[in-house]
């Protein structure tokens, strides 16, 4: 098919949210929304991701810097059309199709955006839809199709009649248009609805209007195609995805004595044979080797632990690098509730003592106490507060 372009719709404002950030900066398994996305785009080879931005443009585009990404700045919000008419000027050149989704589908998987483009090229569409069958598909746009499974048309829920109610394929959002077309037809459309905005689903009409053929595809898993509109469907995918990661980890080899109780955000990496006890925090970019054992409620957070590492119950380790070359020495014990300010060395076999604030090296064999006396003065906490 050659080379693929990709509009990711990022400019929208979500009042449901209730937040000073973006919805696409809100994180899902300890990764923003946006970046769920433009991961899974990543892996089909796109000739170029352009992201439209609108509300809390400044925070979007300062995030965007670390991605090999362009953006596009949609001023007034005016419907999904509108927005991919202020991506044009980036696709002026390009002659492939392009996938247009939302940054607010992060559960969405590459194999089925590959599959989405397969059919476009199998059917030779215009357009192709992303589709969902839902058991209950109140509030979604129907899609109506003919005996050749083509699209006739993409009827919202307030304007369906009942034999069009009854239909449980839905609209995704998430589309392959041949750029020419699209971008002739937007030129051409107008807002003309109550909203005075301009829709992808009018591209849609247009083009079955014209006898040009538009496909569908029906996503094989329906929760893919969820769209986080607020805080409790945040929390809903937040499971789903955590569930994935879960059974991805099992399936190459680690095991979880508790899965439903352990918390692993999407960018750690654990190597097989490493036993994870209940109630455990595997979060941000976390490297776990092979055969180590994570204890049941240890919060471990930016880390590397090397191969055979042991880490306690309840420990708290954020920020480190465990294991071979560590300045923790071979059979040391450290007391709960210590505080270890690097750079030192503690040697082996060596205590620390509970509670005790360490900041000079402990010998080998050494019990290291590093606790301050109590001290009381009289009336001192009252003049603080004066």
């Amino acid at each position: 098919m050659g080379e693929l372009g990709c509009i990711v719709l990022a400019a929208g404002e979500s009042k449901r949210f209730k937040s000073k950030l973006p919805k696409p900066l809100h994180c899902l398994c300890g990764r923003p929304l946006i970046d769920h996305v433009l991961q899974t785009v990543s892996e089909l080879d796109c000739y170029r991701t352009a992201v439209v931005v609108g509300v809390g443009r400044e925070q979007m585009v300062a995030h965007l810097e670390g991605h090999e990404v362009q953006t596009a700045v949609q001023a007034e919000q005016l419907g999904t059309g509108h927005a991919v008419m202020c991506a044009q000027p980036l696709f002026e050149n390009f002659d492939g199709p392009i996938l247009v989704t939302c940054a607010d589908v992060p559960l969405i998987r590459p194999q089925t955006l590959q599959a989405l483009v397969d059919e476009h090229q199998r059917r030779n569409a215009c357009a192709t839809v992303l589709t969902a069958v839902f058991d209950d598909p109140t509030g979604y746009g129907r899609i109506v199709r003919d005996d050749d499974g083509l699209v006739t048309s993409i009827i919202e829920h307030r304007d369906a009649t009942e034999e069009v109610l009854a239909i449980q394929e839905i609209n995704s959002g998430i589309y392959i248009f041949d750029t020419q077309p699209l971008f002739k037809t937007l030129a051409e459309i107008g807002p003309d609805n109550d909203q005075g905005e301009y829709y992808l689903t009018d591209i849609i009409s247009r083009f079955v209007a014209a006898g040009q053929p538009v496909a569908a595809l029906a996503a094989q898993a329906p929760q893919e195609i969820i769209g986080i509109n607020d805080r409790a469907q945040l929390a809903e995918a937040e499971a789903i995805a955590r569930h994935r990661i879960r059974r991805r980890l099992m399936s190459e080899g680690v095991t979880l004595m508790d899965p439903a109780s352990t918390f692993i955000d999407a960018d750690v990496h654990i190597g097989r044979d490493t036993v994870v006890w209940p109630g455990s925090f595997i979060l941000g970019k976390t490297t776990i080797a092979e055969d180590c054992t994570i204890g049941g409620h240890a919060v471990i957070e930016d880390c590397e632990i090397a191969e055979g590492t042991q880490i306690r119950h309840c420990s708290v380790v954020r920020n480190s690098t465990i294991g071979r070359g560590v300045t923790i020495g071979a059979g040391a014990f450290i007391g709960s509730n210590t505080t270890i300010i690097a750079p030192i060395t503690i040697g082996q076999g060596a205590y620390v003592a509970a509670g005790s604030t360490i900041n000079r090296d402990v010998p080998a064999d050494a019990l290291a106490i590093g606790r301050d006396r109590q001290e009381n003065k009289e009336g001192y906490a009252r003049r603080l507060r004066k």
